[in-house]
């Protein structure tokens, strides 16, 4: 078997695909009623096929709905003016209704993604992912949490908002990645941490501020690199008096913090970093990775084996290619966008809790043997939601992937015309970044912001939190950044006050992408060591400024 160059059919690059892509697309191939399909090398580059699947994925837009069912108020990340059904949670999983009334004869005069498009319009949508929750409605992709409010994709939180993927959080905001982090604010991946401020990439540590790539510290303030550490400022070491002086120094105004973040990143540039951040692997090439075996090309993954193209994807994945969002226990899965407990699911968005032998659905829970499926829970062997026998299922299914083939429809993801959100909805405008002319341009949907979410401020926030009272929960704020009005919570602001912390200038939503942008690039170059000089693969460009060392390196480096 030789490798293979093709060229995008999005962005025209070419690209290659190697021994393992053919082997691994011969071996996911489905069989079915006794028919072997192989799956078609992609028409997409990894890039390209990861921005197609992020089309699909709204993670942090909300919006004010109607339960088409009942006529109640309810909360949705599908807005009011897109053109689908949506049911309050309850009903959705209730017994009121039933998916498969929505289901139609498989058309062969049409293209399977057309009719997959017109039954999606009519089948009732889940406005929002959240069990086991209290008071906590307006979050999204989010379980077993208390008194939260715009978490996203995190489980077992209590009193925490503003989060993105926080797990075991307590009294937490706008930190992203984190897990048993407990009174902390605009933290990104740290881990069994105590009210920590503006780190970035900590374990076990506590009562620290403006620290990079910590383990083990307390005490510290703008230290980088630093392991079992204590009372160090920007990584010069103190006696506790000295430390506590200084502190008594330190006032988080807006100015002093952008201060704070510059100089703490000035010194993150000269101090060694990993060119990639890879533990306890095998033979794997990605970065933030952990436990996993005969990997490439992955990012935020952990405890995964022979699998490629996989993005924050992966606890127990096997043999997976093309994953996005997804994990626990996957095997034999390709071009996945969310899912869990899966095996051999193929094309697929947003399913969860044991979805099987399943190829082309959208929005399905606990199922098996669905194809062109969408928003269903609990059934076996349906087609385009039309319930059939096992033996009907498999007689027809096979007719339909032909089919496919001579439409040029199989083997590739549902085309983003297919996505409910707009582009800047979704998650492809963080890791692809489009104005609204280059969005339109290359076919993809826009939503303007609605001009009534941008009225003038009429106070100004105090610098410091010692100046603040309770009157700033009745103002209306504008973002400093974007423009748009925000509000600050009560909780929010009893939080402020308890970590000295000044009442932002920017809306949650930029301060979210801010943070996101402390995330390296999901793409890698090549680099020398600036020890040993040996090449190696790095998430850095050649143009930034960050001092690159291997692995080897690194540990001796901090020493």
């Amino acid at each position: 078997m030789t490798n293979l160059s093709k060229t995008c059919k999005n962005c025209k690059q070419s690209f290659v695909l190697d021994e393992k892509d053919l082997a691994f697309l011969k071996k996911v191939g489905p069989t079915v009623g006794g028919h072997k399909f192989e799956v078609p090398t992609p028409a997409f580059c990894p890039d390209c096929r990861q921005q197609r699947r992020l089309t699909f994925r709204n993670e942090r837009k909300l919006y004010k709905n109607t339960c088409a069912f009942s006529g109640k108020n309810i909360i949705s990340i599908y807005s009011p003016d897109k053109p689908y059904k949506v049911y309050a949670n309850d009903i959705w999983w209730s017994d009121k209704w039933d998916p498969c009334d929505y289901g139609r004869d498989y058309d062969f005069s049409r293209p399977f993604f057309e009719q997959f498009a017109d039954l999606k319009k009519e089948v009732p949508c889940l406005p929002l992912l959240s069990k086991n929750s209290e008071n906590s409605e307006y979050t999204h992709l989010e379980t077993d949490s208390k008194n939260c409010y715009m978490n996203f994709g995190g489980h077992f939180n209590e009193d925490s908002h503003y989060n993105l993927h926080l797990f075991y959080g307590r009294d937490t905001l706008d930190c992203y990645w984190s897990d048993k982090a407990e009174l902390c604010y605009s933290c990104f991946k740290c881990f069994n941490a105590y009210s920590l401020i503006y780190c970035y990439w900590c374990f076990n540590c506590s009562e620290s501020a403006f620290c990079y790539d910590c383990k083990g510290c307390s005490n510290c303030f703008g230290c980088t690199g630093l392991r079992q550490k204590k009372y160090c400022y920007f990584n010069k070491q103190l006696t506790a008096e000295e430390y506590e002086k200084k502190m008594k120094e330190v006032e988080l105004t807006p100015d002093m913090t952008d201060f704070y973040l510059e100089e703490s990143k000035a010194l993150w540039n000269k101090m060694p970093h990993r060119n990639l951040v890879i533990e306890n692997s095998e033979n794997s090439l990605g970065d933030l990775i952990k436990n996993c075996k005969n990997c490439e090309y992955i990012f935020e993954t952990d405890d995964s084996e022979d699998c490629r193209y996989c993005d924050v994807a992966g606890l127990g994945m096997k043999d997976s290619f093309d994953i996005t969002r997804a994990g626990y226990e996957m095997e034999l899965c390709y071009e996945v966008m969310a899912g869990t407990f899966l095996n051999r699911t193929l094309f697929s968005n947003f399913f969860f809790d044991h979805n099987n032998d399943s190829m082309y659905i959208d929005n399905c829970f606990s199922n098996d043997h669905l194809f062109g499926c969408t928003n269903m829970h609990n059934k076996r062997y349906c087609i385009l939601n039309k319930q059939y026998t096992k033996e009907e299922w498999e007689e027809l299914l096979p007719r339909i992937i032909e089919h496919m083939m001579e439409t040029g429809e199989w083997g590739e993801f549902f085309p983003s015309s297919l996505s409910p959100f707009a582009y800047n909805e979704t998650l492809a405008l963080d890791y692809f970044p489009l104005t609204k002319e280059e969005a339109l341009a290359q076919g993809f949907k826009w939503k303007d912001p609605d001009p009534q979410e941008f009225s003038e401020q009429k106070v100004k926030v105090p610098a410091s939190i010692k100046d603040t009272d309770e009157s700033i929960l009745q103002e209306v704020l504008s973002c400093g950044e974007c423009g748009k009005n925000y509000r600050i919570m009560k909780e929010e602001f009893l939080f402020y006050k308890k970590m000295g912390l000044p009442v932002p200038l920017k809306c949650p939503d930029c301060r979210m992408s801010n943070l996101l942008k402390w995330r390296n690039p999901h793409k890698f170059w090549d680099r020398s060591c600036e020890r040993c000089k040996t090449g190696l693969k790095s998430v850095y460009s050649p143009d930034r400024p960050e001092r690159i060392f291997c692995e080897d390196c690194y540990k001796e480096a901090l020493v």
